[in-house]
């Protein structure tokens, strides 16, 4: 079972039962689960440049359109979002990982337009270090 598969049992089961729950304690696992529900929703979601920019500067998964073709490329970079202008950035003050200002393809990695974004997933420890 997927994370998807277990969001979709928990808003039917809740729907289902919402008015089954005993007081109290019954109250009280309901509300974790809708609180559960709330953190798997947002965890790991894609947010799109129209619905807000990040606020801090840091690593993201970001994904990009050509502005002439329209075409969204569906693998996303690895890109910071600066916030600000320079001769690095894209037009809309992204970084892309693997792109320089020296770059032959300054001009195509300049105009690209993003059009969603996310954090970076938590990285990766081997069991021992946990």
């Amino acid at each position: 079972m997927n994370k998807e598969d277990l969001i979709r049992n928990l808003k039917y089961e809740m729907k289902k039962h919402k008015n089954d729950f005993a007081p109290t304690f019954a109250t009280n696992i309901y509300l974790m689960c809708k609180d559960i529900l709330n953190y798997l929703e947002q965890e790991q979601r894609w947010i799109p440049v129209s619905e807000r920019l990040p606020e801090d500067r840091d690593w993201y998964l970001g994904i990009f359109k050509e502005p002439d073709t329209g075409w969204i490329n569906p693998l996303p970079f690895i890109c910071d979002y600066v916030g600000s202008k320079t001769k690095a950035t894209t037009k809309e003050h992204w970084i892309l990982r693997g792109f320089t200002d020296r770059d032959e393809c300054m001009d195509y990695y300049f105009n690209l337009e993003c059009v969603a974004w996310q954090p970076l997933p938590k990285p990766y420890k081997a069991e021992s270090e946990e």
